[in-house]
């Protein structure tokens, strides 16, 4: 199997979080600086791999193994989708 098997192109990848509403992590494959904004908040992770595949089904953000994963959507437990962008502006106030 080669490599490109393995992973999509940038501008492929790109697409398929765009369209899957979630946000890319970087680096891939560690969990994203920004996670302390929720505070004790235990939100349900979605995640995407390198290859474009999407979790079958919501994983707890302590449960999840961040190795493979390129993008990811998080959502509280009553369904508001978390926006990574309003964790950090909402600290700003503070």
């Amino acid at each position: 199997m080669t490599r490109r098997a393995l992973t999509m192109s940038r501008t492929d990848l790109d697409r398929r979080i765009a369209e899957e509403r979630m946000h890319e992590l970087q680096p891939h494959g560690q969990p994203p600086e920004w996670l302390w904004h929720l505070g004790t908040e235990q939100p349900r992770v979605w995640t995407m791999t390198l290859d474009g595949t999407l979790s079958a089904s919501w994983q707890w953000l302590d449960t999840l193994d961040w190795r493979d994963v390129a993008a990811i959507r998080m959502e509280y437990a009553h369904g508001q989708v978390i926006d990574p962008a309003a964790l950090e502006s909402a600290d700003d106030l503070w």
